[in-house]
Protein backbone atom coordinates (compact mmCIF):
# COMPACT_ATOMS: atom_id res chain seq x y z
CA UNK A 1 0.00 0.00 0.00
CA UNK A 2 0.94 3.45 -0.13
CA UNK A 3 4.14 4.53 2.34
CA UNK A 4 3.36 7.10 4.91
CA UNK A 5 -0.34 6.80 4.91
CA UNK A 6 -1.91 5.44 7.99
CA UNK A 7 -5.57 6.28 7.84
CA UNK A 8 -8.09 6.69 5.15
CA UNK A 9 -11.26 8.73 5.02
CA UNK A 10 -14.25 8.00 2.70
CA UNK A 11 -17.37 10.87 2.46
CA UNK A 12 -20.61 9.23 2.66
CA UNK A 13 -22.85 11.86 1.22
CA UNK A 14 -22.72 12.26 -2.47
CA UNK A 15 -19.58 10.16 -2.61
CA UNK A 16 -20.31 6.25 -1.78
CA UNK A 17 -23.13 6.14 -3.27
CA UNK A 18 -24.39 7.26 -6.67
CA UNK A 19 -26.57 10.09 -7.38
CA UNK A 20 -29.70 9.53 -8.53
CA UNK A 21 -32.49 11.83 -10.01
CA UNK A 22 -34.78 10.33 -6.74
CA UNK A 23 -32.15 11.16 -4.69
CA UNK A 24 -31.85 14.72 -6.34
CA UNK A 25 -35.33 15.31 -6.24
CA UNK A 26 -35.70 14.54 -2.67
CA UNK A 27 -32.53 16.96 -1.73
CA UNK A 28 -34.25 19.56 -3.76
CA UNK A 29 -37.84 19.08 -1.83
CA UNK A 30 -35.78 18.60 1.44
CA UNK A 31 -33.99 22.88 0.56
CA UNK A 32 -37.63 23.39 -0.54
CA UNK A 33 -38.51 22.64 2.90
CA UNK A 34 -36.31 25.03 4.34
CA UNK A 35 -37.08 28.04 1.73
CA UNK A 36 -40.28 27.60 3.02
CA UNK A 37 -39.32 28.23 6.37
CA UNK A 38 -37.93 31.49 5.21
CA UNK A 39 -40.64 32.34 2.45
CA UNK A 40 -44.42 31.28 4.25
CA UNK A 41 -45.97 33.50 1.67
CA UNK A 42 -45.09 30.62 -0.68
CA UNK A 43 -47.45 28.80 1.24
CA UNK A 44 -46.74 24.79 -0.19
CA UNK A 45 -43.31 22.67 -0.45
CA UNK A 46 -44.40 22.57 -3.88
CA UNK A 47 -44.91 26.65 -4.18
CA UNK A 48 -41.16 26.60 -2.77
CA UNK A 49 -39.90 23.48 -5.05
CA UNK A 50 -40.96 25.88 -8.31
CA UNK A 51 -39.98 29.16 -6.83
CA UNK A 52 -35.96 26.85 -5.84
CA UNK A 53 -36.08 25.49 -9.93
CA UNK A 54 -36.66 28.85 -11.31
CA UNK A 55 -33.87 30.93 -8.88
CA UNK A 56 -31.51 28.02 -9.30
CA UNK A 57 -31.88 28.09 -12.94
CA UNK A 58 -31.08 32.04 -12.71
CA UNK A 59 -28.34 31.88 -10.17
CA UNK A 60 -26.78 28.78 -10.68
CA UNK A 61 -26.67 27.42 -7.20
CA UNK A 62 -28.35 26.15 -4.64
CA UNK A 63 -26.62 28.30 -1.73
CA UNK A 64 -27.34 31.44 -3.75
CA UNK A 65 -30.98 30.70 -3.35
CA UNK A 66 -31.02 30.38 -0.30
CA UNK A 67 -28.85 32.80 0.70
CA UNK A 68 -31.76 35.27 -1.40
CA UNK A 69 -34.20 33.86 1.01
CA UNK A 70 -31.72 35.16 4.43
CA UNK A 71 -30.22 32.12 5.40
CA UNK A 72 -27.07 33.47 6.58
CA UNK A 73 -24.88 30.33 6.47
CA UNK A 74 -26.89 28.75 3.38
CA UNK A 75 -23.46 26.18 2.21
CA UNK A 76 -24.62 24.58 5.87
CA UNK A 77 -28.00 24.55 5.09
CA UNK A 78 -26.84 23.19 1.91
CA UNK A 79 -25.19 20.31 3.73
CA UNK A 80 -27.63 19.77 6.08
CA UNK A 81 -30.05 19.00 3.45
CA UNK A 82 -27.78 16.71 1.99
CA UNK A 83 -27.38 15.15 4.66
CA UNK A 84 -30.90 14.65 6.29
CA UNK A 85 -32.82 13.80 2.93
CA UNK A 86 -34.64 10.66 3.57
CA UNK A 87 -32.19 8.87 0.63
CA UNK A 88 -31.45 5.29 2.45
CA UNK A 89 -33.53 3.69 0.62
CA UNK A 90 -32.77 4.42 -2.88
CA UNK A 91 -28.49 3.33 -2.03
CA UNK A 92 -28.57 0.15 -4.02
CA UNK A 93 -25.91 -2.38 -2.25
CA UNK A 94 -22.72 -2.27 -3.59
CA UNK A 95 -20.57 -5.69 -2.82
CA UNK A 96 -17.45 -4.10 -4.73
CA UNK A 97 -17.12 -0.90 -2.38
CA UNK A 98 -17.70 -3.15 0.80
CA UNK A 99 -15.03 -5.57 -0.55
CA UNK A 100 -12.75 -2.67 -0.97
CA UNK A 101 -13.43 -1.17 2.48
CA UNK A 102 -12.95 -4.28 3.84
CA UNK A 103 -9.31 -4.56 2.15
CA UNK A 104 -8.56 -1.17 3.12
CA UNK A 105 -9.15 -1.66 6.60
CA UNK A 106 -6.70 -4.17 7.02
CA UNK A 107 -4.07 -1.70 5.86
CA UNK A 108 -5.37 1.55 7.12
CA UNK A 109 -7.24 3.42 10.22
CA UNK A 110 -10.65 4.41 8.28
CA UNK A 111 -13.05 7.42 9.64
CA UNK A 112 -16.34 8.47 7.70
CA UNK A 113 -16.92 11.87 6.70
CA UNK A 114 -20.36 12.86 7.23
CA UNK A 115 -23.07 15.36 8.33
CA UNK A 116 -25.78 12.93 8.22
CA UNK A 117 -27.46 12.18 11.56
CA UNK A 118 -25.62 9.21 13.00
CA UNK A 119 -29.01 6.67 12.76
CA UNK A 120 -28.91 7.85 8.73
CA UNK A 121 -25.15 7.56 8.00
CA UNK A 122 -25.58 3.71 9.72
CA UNK A 123 -28.71 2.99 7.56
CA UNK A 124 -26.61 4.57 4.09
CA UNK A 125 -23.32 2.75 5.22
CA UNK A 126 -25.33 -0.53 5.70
CA UNK A 127 -26.25 -0.05 1.68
Amino acid sequence: MIKGVDAVGFDLDGTLYASTAERDSRIRTKISERILEKCPELKTVDNARAFFEQRYAELHGGARVLKEVGYDNPSGVMDECLATADVADLIERNPNLGSLITRFSDFYKLYLLTGSPEMQAMQKLEK
